[in-house]
């Protein structure tokens, strides 16, 4: 379990309403480990909207690879962005 993962991402250049959701997933299996989202008003094509998302007890399910932040606009991806897990060492009590 990670305990904190915080996403910045930024919408830009849009007009009207949008179903936006932003998803974590496993590049190999696709699986989702998070997704959230809903809907989302951009006023202006010049409005710049920065969203700061915080994302706690993520559970990696496996020990390590490759996964996607992805942020999604009316059912196709807006922006991606790949990050690696790695499994941490771990010290010994009393180290």
């Amino acid at each position: 379990v990670h305990p904190r993962l915080t996403v910045l991402f930024s919408v830009t250049n849009g007009k009207g309403d949008y179903d936006v959701t932003l998803r974590v997933e496993h590049e190999t299996s696709g699986e989702p480990i998070a997704e959230l989202g809903g809907p989302f008003r951009v006023e202006s094509p010049l409005a710049i909207s920065d969203i700061n998302v915080e994302l706690r007890n993520l559970v990696f399910k496996a020990p390590g690879g490759k996964y996607w932040v992805q942020v999604i606009a009316d059912g196709e991806i807006a922006a991606q962005r790949p990050f690696w897990v790695k499994l941490a060492a771990t010290q010994p009590e009393g180290s």
